[in-house]
Formats: C-alpha cells, sequence, structure tokens
C-alpha cells in the first residue's frame, strides 16, 4: 500500500525544527519516509515504544501518560 500524503499545517514556531529533521533524519528522495526507524526502515512500533517510554521519563511523565494524550491535547490547544 502506497504511503499516505497530504498537507500538514504547522505553526510557525515549529518551521525550524520540522526543516532541522528533514536534514538531519528523513530519507531525501521526494517520496521518502520523513521518520524512519533505527536501522534506515519504516517506523515500527517496538523502536517507537522504546523512544516514547525514553522521553516520558526524561520529561518526568507517569507510565500512564500515553502518546495519544500528547495528540489529543495538541488538538485541544490547536482548536483555541
Amino acid at each position: 500500500m502506497p504511503p499516505a500524503r497530504g498537507v500538514v499545517v504547522l505553526p510557525a514556531l515549529l518551521h525550524k525544527d520540522m526543516k532541522r529533521h528533514l536534514a538531519w533524519y528523513a530519507e531525501k528522495e521526494p517520496d521518502a519516509l520523513v521518520f524512519v526507524g533505527e536501522k534506515g526502515a519504516s517506523f515500527r512500533r517496538t523502536f517507537f515504544g522504546r523512544k516514547w517510554r525514553w522521553a516520558r521519563a526524561v520529561a518526568g511523565l507517569t507510565n500512564g501518560f500515553r502518546y495519544y494524550d500528547v495528540r489529543h491535547t495538541g488538538h485541544t490547544l490547536s482548536s483555541r
């Protein structure tokens, strides 16, 4: 199945970080992946889980804080 395509609107304060991410981590081809795993393949759930647990611990969040909680908070804030 081909990857989904669409337009993502980002606040101006994220433009610099997104450009940096694309330059440092994303593949370079026009149809390339934006997020790749440790070995350059598609992002896998196990890889994300390890990184998410680490980030959550560094941020001081509880184990019950889910990635989807961040997404929902982002949606709530952007709709305001």
